[in-house]
């Protein structure tokens, strides 16, 4: 799963940063150490693929770790926390966007603008 999901993140990134490559496009939205957040999301896609790589190719040495013991409350926490971040950025999805097509360069919140 965690390999899909670094495919089609890189993917969706690849795609955003390929809608801004024409010269003169300052792209789109905040930068990070000068970089777009979607450039440093592709970049973190292929670093979690290639650890991914390292971390199968290890396990096929029969290399034996020692496990971790993590309190479950912490993994009921960090789900508590995804949702919580999954269902607000549906909100403000929703708030900016409307019902549909969401604008190249959307600047306002539709709903709260009218």
């Amino acid at each position: 799963m965690v390999i899909i999901g670094s495919i089609l993140t890189g993917v969706m990134a690849s795609r955003q940063m390929f809608l801004h490559i024409m010269p003169g496009d300052a792209g789109y939205g905040s930068t990070f150490l000068g970089l777009h957040f979607y450039t440093w999301s592709l970049i973190i896609s292929v670093l979690i693929m290639a650890a991914v790589a390292v971390a199968l190719a290890i396990n096929s040495m029969n290399i034996t770790f020692r496990s971790l013991n993590i309190n479950p409350a912490l993994f009921s926490i960090a789900g508590w926390v995804f949702l919580f971040l999954i269902t607000s950025n549906l909100i403000s999805t929703v708030l900016e966007c409307g019902g549909g097509e969401c604008a190249a360069n959307p600047v306002l919140y539709n709903l709260l603008s009218k």
